[in-house]
């Protein structure tokens, strides 16, 4: 089968967009971060950086942005390879949504075979 070229791949995936060179020192400073707004010492460009763009925070937008490079992953399996891969990630967290254990286990329990491809 030929790679079929949509949108979304002409002009970037939301693969582009996953962060995929975070550090320790990253991770460090969303910490320190974390407790100035925990204490309530943050200024609001602080939170706001916080909860969109810092690389050391993992939170819903980064859940989201993951999810729907599941799916796009997903689609482009079944679309480009004809292999089906049945999951159905959620992209619709919000600002405050705690992921249940099970929720959490499809970023984590994803069964792979030897070569590194899911095992239905």
């Amino acid at each position: 089968m030929g790679v079929k070229h949509s949108a979304i791949t002409e002009n970037g995936s939301i693969i582009d967009t996953l962060i995929t060179d975070r550090t320790a020192s990253d991770v460090a400073e969303a910490v320190s971060l974390a407790q100035k707004i925990s204490t309530g010492n943050a200024t609001e460009v602080e939170i706001a950086e916080f909860l969109t763009v810092m690389k050391g925070a993992y939170n819903y937008t980064d859940m989201n942005r993951v999810g729907q490079a599941v799916a796009y992953l997903r689609d482009r399996l079944r679309d480009d390879a004809g292999t089906s891969v049945e999951v159905a990630p959620k992209t619709d967290w919000a600002n405050g949504d705690i992921p249940t254990p099970e929720q959490a286990a499809q970023y984590t329990d994803l069964p792979l075979d030897a070569e590194g491809y899911p095992v239905e």
